[in-house]
């Protein structure tokens, strides 16, 4: 993911959500929701899932939905602009998103 370009939500569940729009190396376009931005160690990651406003939500038996987050770290490219990278270190992945899970215990439920 080499660019990103943050757009207004829509209001869903009374609730505004953040779309983040990533380009691949091949100029394709992808649209994820921000979950959260967490800053730790003087960096940025950001926590996102796969949003298609088109796509119908199926819940699981208990009531939950299930998602995929993606971690990503706020970089500076070659020009001075941030960018997006995925994070290759499993301990740090493993870090961020138990920061993440303490951030927003009452609003998701984990598995």
């Amino acid at each position: 993911m080499t660019d990103k370009e943050k757009t207004a939500g829509e209001a869903t569940n009374e609730e505004e959500i953040e779309i983040v729009e990533l380009f691949d190396d091949e100029g394709k376009s992808m649209l994820f929701e921000l979950l959260a931005t967490i800053p730790e160690s003087g960096k940025n990651y950001l926590l996102l899932t796969a949003y298609d406003e088109n796509e119908q939500i199926e819940e699981n038996d208990d009531g939950t939905i299930p998602s995929d987050v993606f971690i990503m770290q706020e970089v500076l490219n070659e020009n001075g602009e941030k960018v997006l990278e995925p994070i290759e270190d499993v301990e740090a992945m493993e870090r961020i998103f138990e920061l993440f899970k303490k951030q927003t215990n009452d609003k998701y439920d984990f598995i």
